[in-house]
């Protein structure tokens, strides 16, 4: 799915969201972890596109899932996951665990942002909107995992929160039906959907 970009913006008025690639969710000794690596496109993809976009400016936002089923996760939440079996509930992302940790390919830099969130959105029960606010920040592109749940979540948010938002194509990863159904809504009735490479097109000099 790609839609067409509303024009270049200034990178220092932008920002990259990564959502959730950690050792848990995308690692293949995660606790959800696949021994194929099917991530791994997707993170190259992460990996290429943060790099581009910090050096043209733009503002980085590592954000991390870190769930205490008795203690942050709200009820419905927290009755889903216990859906999943005991180990899943009580441990996935586990701020104390090395699952909660991100994965090991991935460089964040000291002077990007870190958040840590207890619910599917980056936003919801964190300062995030209004750190970005305070740097200026007008348009998000979201990167990350899964793309029909805490990326899709986190993008369909920052919309509310009155944010320009946009979701990389390449550079998120789910069930390929659901990636589909995903990009397809967002694209429709929230923001753009494009690939990576399109979107450093708005973050290239003239």
């Amino acid at each position: 799915v790609s839609t067409q970009s509303t024009g270049k913006q200034r990178p220092t008025m932008s920002a990259v969201v990564v959502i959730d690639w950690q050792v848990d969710f995308c690692s293949p000794d995660g606790l959800l972890g696949d021994p194929t690596d099917p991530c791994r496109p997707m993170i190259n993809a992460t990996n290429k596109f943060v790099e581009a976009a910090r050096t043209a400016g733009a503002i980085i936002v590592w954000v991390q899932a870190g769930y205490e089923i008795d203690q942050t996760l709200p009820p419905g939440m927290a009755a889903a996951f216990r859906g999943f079996g005991d180990e899943v509930a009580t441990r996935l992302v586990r701020p104390d665990l090395p699952g909660f940790e991100l994965e090991g390919s991935l460089k964040p830099d000291p002077l990007d942002m870190r958040v840590t969130k207890h619910t599917y959105s980056a936003f919801f029960g964190t300062n995030l909107a209004a750190r970005l606010r305070l740097k200026g920040v007008k348009k998000l592109y979201f990167v990350g995992t899964m793309t029909s749940v805490c990326v899709a979540a986190s993008a369909q948010m920052a919309v509310f929160e009155g944010f320009e938002a946009e979701i990389a194509s390449d550079a998120c990863f789910d069930k390929p039906e659901a990636h589909a159904a995903t990009l397809g809504h967002f694209g429709t009735f929230y923001g753009q959907v494009r690939t990576t490479d399109e979107m450093l097109a708005d973050l290239s000099p003239e």
